[in-house]
């Protein structure tokens, strides 16, 4: 048998051999940290993949040998780490089935390859948790393309508004400091021609 359909045997094969993935199933939990399922299931959900609690923990206990593709891309959107090392980390588990513990994967590292997903991101760096968490809660909901036209203008204005103010609060805090060092140079120049 080739190597490939040996692969995509092992990946199809029933699932009711005993667990072999523990620690694989153990950092996807590390990974969810504080997060409840809900929390990952909504955002999954808003990536368009459909995702049951049971299903999460089966993932967690290491049960899922063989994860759903997709299921692993969303997993690390949500958890905000590269879907290659997430999966590396799987095919070492798979390799060596005993391994108590898998080597740390790096967070926060999103990939973002759409110019406006990149945009989006970048514009919500500044915008304040609390209207963030409102934003996700809100399109937790309802798709943005659901929305009547109108709804739609004013949620995306509210953005824009949310985007701006938080812009100009940081241009703000940037000049308060920038005015703050010229006072200090100021004062310390005065010091110096007194003490002179």
């Amino acid at each position: 048998m080739h190597a490939a359909a040996a692969l995509a045997c092992a990946l199809v094969a029933p699932q009711s051999r005993p667990v072999r993935v523990r620690a694989f199933g153990k950092k996807l939990a590390e990974l969810r940290g504080a997060r409840s399922a809900e929390q990952v299931l909504i955002r999954a959900r808003v990536l368009g993949i459909k995702l049951t609690a049971s299903t999460l923990y089966q993932y967690e206990g290491g049960t899922v040998e063989a994860p759903d593709p997709g299921v692993l891309w969303a997993l690390s959107k949500v958890y905000g780490v590269d879907l290659n090392d997430l999966i590396a980390l799987l095919v070492a588990n798979r390799n060596d089935p005993h391994l108590e513990e898998l080597p740390p994967i790096a967070e926060g590292h999103v990939v973002l390859t759409d110019p406006a997903d990149r945009t989006l991101f970048e514009a919500l760096q500044g915008v304040p948790t609390a209207t963030r968490n409102e934003m996700l809660d809100f399109l937790a909901f309802r798709s943005l393309d659901e929305l009547p036209p109108d709804e739609r203008v004013e949620f995306l204005r509210t953005i824009r508004r949310s985007v701006q103010l938080a812009r100009r609060a940081r241009a703000k805090q940037s000049g308060e400091r920038t005015h703050a060092a010229t006072q200090e140079t100021g004062k310390k120049n005065s010091r110096k021609r007194a003490a002179g």
